[in-house]
């Protein structure tokens, strides 16, 4: 399943570095991706893919134009073998130049459903998964007590046993995503979240949507 999005970039800046997280609005609602230099590099990984895509499907068709063993029947299984080996190799890399390296968090407001997706270098987002706002459970920042591992934002779906991972980075980038994803989401799921509980961190929380 794939779509286009037709949005005007939006970042969360920060006057003294380049934001974590950046933004896009649509039609429908808001993407969620990294920031910075993210897309460059997830541009160039995808050149690098469709480079060694050439390069596999290339190797498998000359290795039956070697000199001598044209009409070996001796290596023959081993032709056999490469191809298969190199074939599989060259649409594993296929499929990372066609679908891309930039992962992104989908709040379509307007279907009511958040989607993840991966988008290449054209600006074509493959869908991964998508969840409704009916089933969210919570959403919520978890804190890092550690210096080299970012803070994280999460989205907790009912029936799902992993909480969904939409953005990392710094306090001051998160918080005001958090804000955002609060007031657009939990209208949605009030009705469900006020009756029960929902364990977000390793203590309880007021509310569904809070930071822990």
């Amino acid at each position: 399943m794939n779509a286009y999005a037709g949005q005007s970039g939006q970042a969360f800046t920060s006057s003294r570095r380049v934001a974590a997280i950046s933004i896009s609005e649509t039609f429908w609602g808001y993407i969620i991706r990294k920031g910075g230099s993210a897309a460059q590099r997830a541009s160039l990984g995808e050149v690098f893919a469709t480079m060694a895509t050439m390069m596999f499907g290339v190797a498998a068709y000359c290795q039956w134009l070697l000199p001598g063993t044209i009409y070996s029947i001796e290596v023959l299984p081993f032709k056999i073998a490469g191809t298969v080996v190199f074939f599989v190799l060259a649409f594993l890399n296929y499929s990372i130049a066609r679908k891309g390296l930039m992962y992104e968090t989908q709040i379509d407001q307007k279907n009511r459903v958040v989607r993840t997706a991966r988008r290449n270098r054209q600006g074509i987002s493959s869908v991964l998964n998508v969840h409704r706002f009916e089933d969210i459970g919570s959403v919520y920042i978890r804190r890092s007590h550690s210096a080299f591992i970012a803070d994280q934002l999460y989205v907790n779906f009912d029936g799902r046993a992993r909480p969904l991972l939409v953005a990392s980075g710094p306090k001051a980038d998160l918080e005001p995503l958090l804000g955002r994803m609060i007031a657009d989401l939990a209208p949605q799921a009030a009705a469900r979240n006020t009756q029960r509980a929902v364990n977000i961190s390793d203590r309880p929380a007021r509310s569904p949507f809070a930071t822990a």
